[in-house]
Order: C-alpha cells, then sequence, then structure tokens
C-alpha cells in the first residue's frame, strides 16, 4: 500500500513538473520568430503578402492562442484596394499536443475589427482566386534549414471562424456596383476545410440590423470552386424573412447558382429601409421561385409565385446581363392585378400641381411643350407576356387582358392588346418609335359594344 502511494506520489511530481516545464518553455519562447515563416507560408498557399505589424503573443492555456494585432493581408494584383483584409486584432487558437511537437494546427480564427474586401473584375474573376509558386515552396525547406528552425504550419484551414466588430465589402467590376454591410458578431464552424460551414451572423445593411443562419458551402468553394455545394440558408430582418435552399458552385462569380427561394414580409413599404426605393404597395407579401444561372450573366427564374394582399402574380423571368444592354424575357399571368396604388398622388406630384397652377395664365396647355424624355427605353431591352383576368386601374377597370410588349433598340411594340372593357371589347397594338430626334407613335384600337355608363356605374360600386 505504502509503495503505491510512492508510486502516485512520484507521477504526480512528474506531471507537475511537466507542466511547469510546458510552461516556462512555452512562455519564454520568442514568437516573433515565427513571423517569417507564417509570412513565407502564407506567400506560398496564397501568392500574397502578409503583413503582421504587432509582436506576438501567446495566451497559455488548455488550447493556447496567437495574438498578434495589425494585420493586413495583400488584395489581388488588379483589386480596387492594396489590401484584401486589415485587422485590428488576429487571434489564433492551436492545439496544444502538436505546438509541443513544434506543429501549429489551427483550431480557432479570431478575428476583431477587420474589414474585408471581396471584389470581380470585368470578367468576373473573384480577388479570392489566389496564385501560388512552386519555386517558393520548393526553397522553404532550404531557408528553414539556414534560419535554423524547423517549426511546421498546418495548412490555412480552421473548425471554427469568429468576427466581431467588423465590415465587409462586396465590389462588383462588371455591373459597376458596391455593396458594405456591418458585422456585429459571426460565428462559422467546420469539421474540416472539406465540409460545409454552420454560420450564424448578426449584422446590419444600410443601418438596418438583420440575422442569417444556416448552412453554407466550405471556403474551398469560394477558393478554388470544383462542384457543386448544399446551401441552405434563412435572413431574417425585422420586417421580412429571406430563405435560401439549394446548390452553388462558384458563388463570387455568381455561377453554378441552383436556388429555391420564398421571401415573406408583413409590408413591401418596409424595403425603403434597405433599398432606400419607395414602394406604392403596403400589405403583407409571399414571393417564392427557383433561381438558376443558364449561361454567364444569365438568371432565370421559374416557379415564380408574388402574392402580395388581394393581387396575385406567376410565371416565369430571364434575366440576360451578357450583351451591353440588359434584356429581360418574361412568361406571366395573375387573377387579380390592382395597380391603383401605383398612380396614388405623392407628394411631389402634388407640390408639382400647385407650382403649375399658380404660373397658369392664357397659355395653359394640354400638353407641355416640353420634351418628352425616352432615354429609357433604350437603357434596356424586353420582351415580356402578361395575361391578367382581371386588372384595376384608376376608373378603369379591366378584364381578361392579353398584351404581348417587345422592347428592342429604343423602340418599343405593344401587340397584341386586347382587353374587355365594360360590356364590349378592344383590341390593338401600339408602337413607339424612340431612335431618331423625334419619337413617332402609332395606336391602333378596334372598340366593340363599348358603353361607357356601365362602366362608370361598375367603378362606383368598386369604389
Amino acid at each position: 500500500m505504502v509503495k503505491w502511494k510512492w508510486v502516485l506520489g512520484i507521477a504526480s511530481a512528474a506531471t507537475v513538473l511537466l507542466v511547469v516545464a510546458v510552461y516556462l518553455i512555452l512562455s519564454s519562447y520568442n514568437y516573433n520568430s515565427l513571423k517569417p515563416e507564417i509570412i513565407r507560408a502564407v506567400k506560398d498557399d496564397t501568392g500574397r503578402e502578409l503583413t503582421l505589424g504587432g509582436d506576438i503573443n501567446l495566451k497559455i492555456g488548455f488550447t493556447p492562442a496567437l495574438v498578434v494585432k495589425d494585420v493586413s493581408f495583400q488584395n489581388a494584383s488588379w483589386g480596387s484596394q492594396p489590401d484584401l483584409a486589415k485587422i485590428k486584432r488576429f487571434e489564433i487558437k492551436v492545439r496544444l499536443l502538436p505546438l509541443l511537437s513544434r506543429r501549429i494546427e489551427v483550431k480557432r480564427l479570431i478575428l476583431i475589427e477587420p474589414e474585408i474586401l471581396f471584389e470581380t473584375d470585368t470578367s468576373g474573376k473573384s480577388n479570392l482566386a489566389f496564385e501560388t509558386t512552386k519555386k517558393q515552396g520548393l526553397a522553404k525547406g532550404k531557408e528553414e534549414t539556414k534560419a535554423g528552425g524547423n517549426w511546421k504550419l498546418s495548412a490555412l484551414t480552421f473548425n471554427e471562424l469568429q468576427i466581431e466588430k467588423g465590415r465587409i465589402t462586396y465590389i462588383d467590376h462588371e455591373l459597376k456596383k458596391t455593396y458594405g454591410a456591418t458585422v456585429g458578431t459571426l460565428m462559422a464552424t467546420a469539421t474540416s476545410s472539406e465540409s460545409p460551414v454552420k454560420l450564424k451572423l448578426k449584422g446590419a445593411y444600410n443601418d438596418k440590423s438583420f440575422e442569417v443562419a444556416g448552412t453554407l458551402c466550405p471556403l474551398t468553394a469560394f477558393i478554388n470552386p470544383i462542384k457543386a455545394w448544399p446551401v441552405n440558408l434563412a435572413v431574417k430582418t425585422e420586417s421580412a424573412t429571406l430563405t435560401l435552399d439549394g446548390t452553388l458552385k462558384d458563388p463570387l462569380a455568381r455561377r453554378g447558382i441552383e436556388l429555391t427561394f420564398t421571401l415573406k414580409g408583413k409590408d413591401l413599404a418596409s424595403f425603403k429601409q434597405f433599398s432606400g426605393e419607395s414602394y406604392h404597395l403596403r400589405g403583407p407579401f409571399d414571393i417564392s421561385g427557383r433561381i438558376a444561372d443558364t449561361a454567364r450573366n444569365v438568371y432565370s427564374i421559374s416557379n415564380l409565385k408574388i402574392i402580395q394582399d388581394e393581387n396575385d402574380l406567376s410565371g416565369s423571368v430571364e434575366l440576360n446581363l451578357a450583351e451591353n444592354r440588359p434584356k429581360v424575357t418574361a412568361a406571366l399571368s395573375a387573377q387579380k392585378l390592382d395597380l391603383r396604388p401605383y398612380f396614388q398622388v405623392g407628394p411631389n406630384t402634388e407640390e408639382a400641381t400647385k407650382h403649375s397652377s399658380k404660373g397658369a395664365g392664357k397659355e395653359d396647355k394640354i400638353f407641355s411643350d416640353r420634351p418628352l424624355s425616352l432615354d429609357t427605353l433604350r437603357q434596356a431591352d424586353a420582351d415580356v407576356k402578361i395575361q391578367v383576368a382581371q386588372l384595376l386601374l384608376p376608373n378603369l377597370p379591366l378584364n381578361s387582358l392579353d398584351m404581348g410588349m417587345v422592347l428592342k433598340d429604343g423602340a418599343l411594340t405593344v401587340k397584341p392588346l386586347k382587353v374587355v372593357l365594360g360590356k364590349g371589347s378592344m383590341d390593338g397594338h401600339l408602337s413607339l418609335q424612340s431612335q431618331g430626334k423625334v419619337a413617332s407613335l402609332t395606336i391602333v384600337f378596334k372598340i366593340k359594344k363599348f358603353d361607357i355608363g356601365y362602366l362608370t356605374k361598375e367603378q362606383i360600386g368598386r369604389a
């Protein structure tokens, strides 16, 4: 019995001495000597320069953490800014046992107040497309030997990513668009570099808060897209929820998209908080469909369903951004569309009416002598077909609308244009040519059995 006590005592003392020895070794080691090796490893893996501005410190524990301040990572050579990322505080939590054998295996990556820039050039190439230099990799071992170091840095992968108080910017140079969002907290976890990432994010866009939760494709999909990865995300704001479910292959280049989506909310007017645009339509809405890229810069939405208050719209839409001028192709149908809110008189219209009435005199005109701007017709092409069982316009209810609209090179053609009007019907077409200095408008209508008295009574009844 006494012998066992001695054995246990010796084992305990040895353990304590080992822990103390490890602590002394780790706490006395000059971790700044790792800077050249870390910078070299990043350069070999990415072809980019990593700058470690502050000292490397070690927080000792069961999961030791290497901490460095003022970190920056070089952007692509064509990028709009020198740095892809600038980080106030960079912390890597590493596994303890590999560290004792002079190997660094990353468990958690923590970024405090980072500024991260994602961008794609005019050809769709991402600034995350890294280029490595094999010669650097071959020379790495010789340089380490000369330096007298034998630390080994594992591949730059991690199981957890944590961001606090950050800002993320995305620039699309092809579309000449910039998007920015602030990140309050972000937590991303993955079992390996090839497994999907579980994501939780709280942030703000246009000073309006949002939350994101779900599963995203692994980080390797952003750097080297090879196959399609599953995506399941839910984005929540105070007034709406967006869900995405499907696969992505090359997310930053907007390729390999196969996603079903639903967007539900209390009020369309609430979108002004995010987009800055004002929407006249109010009331709850439910939008769903399936979006896919059918070719480079060509996106289709199928199974589209839009329910807003009593309005309903369904069909398919294709947006082609591959040409110099965007083109929209759509086939839509609805049982009921109430467009009267779009024609409501707003503050600007009322003010303009007052101003015009003050200046009215003997030369009042039915039509203004100011030229009508038709520049909008030259900004995009369109081929739209729409059928509506009941269409409500101010003072004009229409039924059984069948319309086809083609807009090409600034020329607008509406044909056919069939509609039931009151007890009668109207059939015709419209053509507006705006290519020259003077626009040409042609309207041809055939009206049968038009009863304005019946139409007036029907409108009064609806009111």
